[in-house]
């Protein structure tokens, strides 16, 4: 990802996917060095408290996100098998 300056930023995802026996196995990888630019803006104003209720709800929605993205890899593999 890039920031408005077109700047790496330290936020990296990514997925390996390989055979193990009559199974695949999926490997999710998540790096954040240090917050990205939209965190820095988006939780700038925010106390402790609302820093953490944000931190919760974005969890949920990326855990949300997360599981759509599997569901669509996974239809990917099972057409390629």
């Amino acid at each position: 990802m890039h920031d408005s300056k077109g700047e790496k930023q330290q936020s990296v995802w990514g997925f390996d996917v390989e055979p193990d026996g009559e199974d695949t196995l999926l490997v999710h990888h998540f790096r954040m060095d240090a917050p990205t630019e939209g965190i820095r803006g988006i939780t700038a104003e925010m106390d402790t408290d609302a820093k953490r209720r944000f931190f919760e709800e974005w969890g949920e929605k990326v855990a949300g996100d997360l599981a759509e993205t599997l569901r669509r890899i996974r239809t990917v593999i099972e057409k390629t098998v």
